[in-house]
């Protein structure tokens, strides 16, 4: 499964510029009068246009690219990630049937834990450490978008937050009776400082969005460094998380053409996104 540093990074880097969205391909793909205009473009970023439906031409992309992420990783465990990953609307989808009767907010929260439950048997074991960074990152900051939504929502935050981050589930927990310096202090130490400006402003002006923005560029920041250097091993990891952003912006998009809606709503749609792309 495994292949060198060169070989899989070489791969990797030959298919970014032909392939990879770009902001020049969001805003022509934004700007198409027709799906015709859009399949072009996506054609020319090797997408199988031919396919039926909107959902199959991504899918078939999505299946793709994971089936190259795992063949190139350079860890097993990272590979393993990659694959869980993957999974995650498999495991929404899982636990709503389980239960029915569970709200979004409830099936979000369960199925965050389902998925890091699976994640913490690998990242331990993930010898490179901007892809282990990553992961802590992602455990640390889902907590702070629960402890978030729980806060504005005014529901205990009862078993909800995950594992395998840097600030401890106890300290989380204990700073949300707690007062706006309890909150602070959850940061000390870490450098996620700028997604604690982001939390105090989500829950003055209540509006997760500018929490969700900030988690998203903290965690790009984090999985972009050393990613131009073909001899880092973190570059296929780096197109894989990429790439699912990719999936997200193409999805809206189609939505958005497909249902006539205006180019403002568009761009609302898009925001925090655009910026994630060279």
């Amino acid at each position: 499964m495994q292949q060198s540093v060169l070989y899989a990074n070489a791969n990797i880097s030959m298919q970014i510029s032909r392939s990879l969205l770009t902001r020049e391909r969001i805003r022509a793909l934004s700007a198409a009068e027709n799906f015709d205009a859009i399949k072009s473009i996506l054609a020319g970023m090797d997408y199988d246009t031919e396919l039926p439906t909107d959902d199959e031409i991504i899918e078939a992309e999505r299946a793709k690219t994971l089936k190259t992420a795992i063949g190139l990783s350079i860890e097993e465990p990272v590979a393993k990630c990659i694959e869980i990953l993957d999974t995650r609307h498999e495991i929404r989808e899982h636990l709503a049937y389980k239960n029915p009767h569970a709200t979004s907010f409830e099936l979000d929260t369960m199925s965050e834990l389902e998925l890091f439950k699976k994640l913490n048997q690998y990242t331990p074991k993930i010898k490179n450490k901007i892809i282990a960074n990553y992961f802590a990152a992602l455990a640390d900051l889902t907590n702070i978008k629960t402890f978030a939504k729980h806060k504005l929502a005014a529901v205990a935050p009862t078993g909800v937050f995950v594992d395998g981050g840097i600030i401890a589930v106890g300290r989380i927990t204990a700073a949300f009776t707690g007062d706006a310096d309890a909150v602070k202090n959850l940061f000390s130490s870490t450098p996620y400082h700028a997604v604690n400006v982001a939390l105090e402003k989500s829950l003055t002006e209540r509006n997760l969005t500018i929490l969700e923005d900030a988690i998203s560029k903290q965690l790009d920041e984090i999985v972009s460094v050393g990613k131009d250097d073909l001899f880092k091993p973190n570059l296929v990891f780096w197109w894989f998380v990429k790439k699912q952003t990719e999936f997200i912006v193409i999805k809206t998009i189609m939505v958005n053409k497909r249902l006539k809606m205006s180019p403002v709503q568009l761009r609302e749609q898009l925001r925090g996104m655009y910026e994630r792309f060279n």
